[in-house]
């Protein structure tokens, strides 16, 4: 299902609640993505990977925006950090805040990363032959042409996109009653979506161990 059949399924959704007010055909585009957002924002459906390669100069790297340093400008939230030597973990800002402060970022293998400001930053300064690796959820693409389709296979959360797509109308002119209404269908859709993706991921997990066996 792409962009047009997608927005064709909403307008048959806004007159079965009796929506008769005329509607730009741009604002069917823009709910449908701005339904999308949301429910990548609250499941984290889709991933991505990235690799930071390190100058051995700096303990910081974009990763959101488009600074020249941007490893992932699709960047929505982290999911784990890791180098050859190990696992990086999340720590505090104000762990990496005291260390800049007493001038005690220096180089080695980092241990420990926080996000803020759309960049990465880590507890020591990764040498210029360290790769780090980064698994992160991603944000969504946004869908422009009539034949452009999702990210992820609209067979398992076309329904949900439709349920988000209808939360952004009803946020959009203020009605909390529909707004009421739609988000209960959208969790309940919402629920189910996250069981059925969640397996998906399991039985994808499984079969790439078998081949690896």
């Amino acid at each position: 299902m792409n962009l047009e059949a997608l927005t064709e399924a909403l307008r048959f959704r806004f007159e079965t609640i009796g929506v008769k007010s005329r509607i730009h055909p741009g604002m069917f585009d823009t709910w449908i993505n701005r339904g999308i957002e949301r429910i990548a924002t609250d499941t984290l459906y889709l991933e991505g990977e990235a690799t930071l390669t390190p100058d051995g100069t700096n303990s910081s790297f974009t990763v959101i925006g488009s600074g020249a340093d941007n490893v992932a400008s699709d960047f929505l939230a982290i999911k784990s950090c890791y180098h050859s030597e190990g696992v990086i973990e999340e720590i505090q800002m104000d762990k990496i805040e005291e260390l800049a402060v007493d001038g005690d970022i220096i180089a080695g293998n980092p241990t420990g990363y926080v996000i803020f400001g759309g960049k990465i930053y880590f507890n020591n300064i990764p040498g210029a032959t360290l790769t780090v690796n980064f698994k992160y959820y991603k944000v969504p693409s946004t869908l422009s042409a009539k034949t452009d389709e999702p990210d992820y296979p609209l067979s398992l959360f076309g329904r949900l996109v439709l349920d988000a797509a209808m939360l952004e109308y009803a946020n959009d002119i203020d009605n909390e009653s529909l707004y009421g209404k739609r988000l209960a269908m959208y969790k309940d859709n919402r629920t189910d979506f996250t069981k059925v993706s969640e397996r998906k991921s399991k039985l994808s997990r499984r079969s790439t161990t078998a081949h690896t066996l």
